[in-house]
């Protein structure tokens, strides 16, 4: 039986006060040990789960998932106002510099950027080497052509339409 509950964000910053927001999880993400598209899988959150959030680290909420430290893509956090208000007060208490967003699709663009300016994409179909991670993105829409976006770790490749 599964219970839809809130996803409590707490914040902690070295021994600072937590601060949090209420948010749900938009749907099951995977729960990895890296930052990264190829870390390992330690297991899920599903839709409606409680997780403790510490922080926020290059496109990825940094978990406390069964007493280890794990990463999920933020890509499963919409950006709400609270959400983008308690990234903001992340980045604000870490220093992190904002560099300036790209305004439209262009090769070279992060993935993180591609989601900001298009939206999730419809599938992403994914292959992974040795030292790379190839995605193609694929985005359709009703009475649209079919437009594809070929992304090498991270970063916009290629575009098809």
């Amino acid at each position: 039986m599964k219970t839809i509950l809130t996803l409590l964000l707490a914040f902690v910053c070295l021994g600072a006060s937590a601060q949090g927001v209420r948010h749900l999880v938009t749907e099951t993400a995977k729960v990895k040990d890296k930052p990264e598209p190829i870390g390992n899988v330690l297991g899920e959150i599903n839709k409606g789960d409680t997780v403790n959030v510490l922080g926020f680290f290059e496109g990825y909420w940094i978990l406390n998932y069964k007493s280890k430290q794990a990463y999920v893509s933020e890509l499963f956090f919409p950006a709400t106002p609270d959400i983008v208000a308690a990234k903001d007060d992340w980045d604000k208490r870490h220093h992190v510099v904002k560099v300036e967003k790209p305004t439209f699709i262009k090769l070279g663009i992060t993935t993180d950027d591609m989601v900001r300016l298009a939206g999730r994409p419809t599938d992403i179909n994914s292959t992974y080497t040795k030292d790379y991670i190839h995605q193609q993105w694929v985005y359709q829409k009703e009475g649209e052509k079919t437009k594809y976006y070929y992304f090498e770790n991270g970063k916009l490749t290629a575009i098809q339409d």
